[in-house]
């Protein structure tokens, strides 16, 4: 028999109410591999088999989560380490709900241009990035950013003064998207690289019970939740376009929200990419979000605390003047951080109606062959 002490067992004894779902397993996220492929439509993939896509730099596994009641609460936690990549990468989390329609896993499983494509003004076709009748985007769950080499990197600068952490740590809430996810569900993962060694990435989905004394059950609000859009290219290694429509067009989408919800808001991720000294990456832009044209909201994506992070980014480039590029101020995200989403009230529209939503951002200009280009995705949560 083991002894422990009173807050030991305290701990061990909260430990058995949290249910953890481990959904990646140390999975190497990198360039090089060979690309899956199954006949048939997406949910017949057999459950925890790990699919590579896009070169090697996407994963797929479908799982079953668990039917729980709606007063837990549910977080994503994210451990990341790099395995030869040295540089800053954008990455995302992201599930494939069922639909009677085309899906987004039809242009993971065959190729970016079988989906619906959005031509700009520019010529260009950006595939899959807006909800259709017939198209459903992926549901972004978490978008996060590795450091600079971290993990494979830190010996070679073990005499640089700092104490590297051995491995980034990510946790976000995703309670208002879990409704959706519960069941069969294809939970995705990506790291744009192109590297042969890349990333290796462990996720868990815990879930946390909340105290229900003298609480009723029924008066928990159910949420829904549907993606929009998502220009957040996923598939890049597979020819999926940059979201750089933002120079000459805007983004439009439709959509309703019944009149019987008690509340709807719009969940944004909006991170701005161009990197050097000019670039949409360090430069804030106001993101303008309208409703049926007329302007609802506006929000400009900026994170100014980015040097708190330098203990993750081993192989940051340093300036003579003492700061490293990981210190710097960025479109919504720092490497080494996830970007927390947004949220925009959308009870005004809650009428049954058919409403339009548009993206508008100055993008900039391109600069001797180098683009700005922005990820966002938005979707609706709709409580009842």
């Amino acid at each position: 028999m083991t002894r422990v002490s009173p807050r030991e067992l305290d701990r061990i004894k909260k430990e058995r109410l949290v249910i953890t779902t481990r959904i990646f397993d140390h999975e190497q996220i990198s360039w090089g591999k060979e690309n899956a492929h199954i006949d048939g439509y997406s949910f017949d993939i057999p459950y925890d088999t790990i699919l590579h896509y896009a070169g090697g730099t996407l994963i797929l596994k479908r799982v079953l989560l668990p039917n729980l009641p709606s007063h837990y609460q549910h977080f994503i936690e994210l451990h990341q380490q790099s395995n030869g990549d040295a540089y800053d990468r954008t990455g995302s989390i992201f599930a494939i709900l069922p639909s009677a329609e085309k899906d987004f896993f039809y242009g993971i499983n065959n190729h970016p241009d079988s989906l619906p494509a959005f031509i700009g003004r520019d010529g260009q076709h950006y595939q899959g990035v807006l909800r259709t009748n017939e198209y459903v985007p992926s549901l972004e769950l978490v978008r996060f950013f590795t450091p600079f080499g971290i993990g494979k990197f830190n010996e070679r600068m073990k005499d640089f003064g700092i104490d590297w952490r051995d491995e980034t740590y990510y946790r976000q809430e995703i309670t208002d998207a879990y409704p959706m996810l519960q069941g069969s569900v294809i939970l995705g993962a990506w790291i744009g690289n192109y590297d042969n060694g890349g990333h290796l990435l462990t996720m868990d989905i815990k879930s946390y019970p909340n105290d229900l004394i003298n609480q009723d059950e029924d008066a928990w609000k159910h949420n829904i939740i549907y993606p929009l859009f998502n220009t957040c290219n996923v598939l890049e290694m597979a020819g999926q376009n940059y979201g750089k429509l933002f120079a000459t067009d805007s983004l439009t989408v439709s959509f309703s929200i019944p009149d019987d919800a008690s509340s709807a808001r719009l969940r944004y991720i909006s991170t701005g990419h161009g990197g050097w000294d000019g670039g949409d990456e360090f430069v804030p832009k106001t993101n303008t979000i309208l409703i049926d044209g007329k302007p609802a909201f506006a929000y400009t994506p900026w994170r100014q605390d980015c040097g708190c992070y330098r203990d993750l980014n081993p192989v940051s480039g340093n300036f003579w003047n003492g700061l490293s590029s990981s210190d710097y101020s960025r479109s919504g995200w720092c490497p080494g951080t996830a970007t927390q989403p947004v949220y925009f009230d959308l009870s005004p529209w809650i009428d049954g109606k058919t409403h339009t939503l548009t993206v508008a951002i100055p993008q900039g200009q391109p600069v001797e062959g180098m683009f700005s280009h922005w990820a966002v995705s938005g979707s609706i949560v709709i409580e009842y």
